[in-house]
């Protein structure tokens, strides 16, 4: 099989027997999505966190991606916690800044302050809030300074 032009782009023949990669695992992995991101919020401004925050989250999501929502979410009904300071968010505890992300309903099954969660982003490199809803990590603010819950680490 020779060879196709098309202007100045060389298209290769098509394989006989290309090479196939299962991606099926992909389907129960965590997915990130920043459709509902507040990055101009007064406490979670994203223009505020350091490019050594940026790094370590984007280090962590890279390790988050090969988790699937039944591994974090056997994280909570650990008695311990983990390097992953995962945990459910209590809009109700009292050292708690705020008591709602603002958001409305998705749907009627999902309201995401009631799936609101929260995950480390680095050693020592604050967190991130989002809610879990089929698989996908909605992220809603980026906390290096832990502001969500001031003076109390989780």
């Amino acid at each position: 099989m020779s060879r196709q032009k098309n202007k100045n782009i060389t298209i290769p023949p098509r394989e006989k027997n290309p090479i196939v990669i299962d991606t099926s695992y992909l389907d129960s992995r965590l997915r990130f999505n920043f459709k509902f991101l507040q990055d101009k919020d007064k406490d979670f401004n994203i223009r505020k966190c350091s490019k050594k925050y940026y790094v370590s989250l984007m280090e962590r999501l890279k390790v988050y991606s090969d988790y699937a929502e039944e591994q974090l979410e056997n994280i909570l009904k650990k008695p311990e916690r983990d390097s992953t300071r995962y945990h459910k968010i209590d809009w109700e505890e009292d050292n708690v800044i705020r008591s709602t992300f603002g958001l409305p309903p998705l749907s009627a099954n999902v309201d995401p302050d009631r799936r609101a969660r929260q995950l480390s982003a680095g050693s020592q490199r604050g967190r991130f809030q989002f809610f879990l809803y089929r698989n996908t990590i909605f992220v809603v603010w980026l906390d290096p300074d832990h502001k969500l819950y001031p003076g109390k680490r989780r």
